[in-house]
């Protein structure tokens, strides 16, 4: 989630108190400004911000990413890309 309600938090902590489940969360900024937006398309134009990739998965093979991602030894980010052209499977 990229912004947490009340009610979420109600939720994670109703889960961690009275099941064997578990739910993380964290946040590290609830709003952005129109400045620091700004600042990070600079750091990325200037080449000072590089987002770490550890795999690239075609859409069709979500399930397979997710998976992965499960597993809990990735590096980096995990992306699916999306091709018009790509024909669907």
């Amino acid at each position: 989630m990229t912004v947490f309600s009340f009610a979420d938090c109600l939720r994670m902590l109703w889960t961690q108190l009275f099941s064997n489940q578990r739910m993380l969360g964290g946040a590290s900024n609830f709003y952005w400004k129109p400045q620091d937006l700004t600042l990070i398309c600079d750091l990325i134009a200037q080449g000072k911000f590089k987002a770490v990739i550890d795999r690239t998965y075609p859409l069709h093979q979500a399930a397979e990413a997710h998976r992965y991602v499960e597993q809990g030894r990735k590096r980096g980010n995990v992306v699916l890309t999306v091709r018009e052209d790509e024909p669907p499977q």
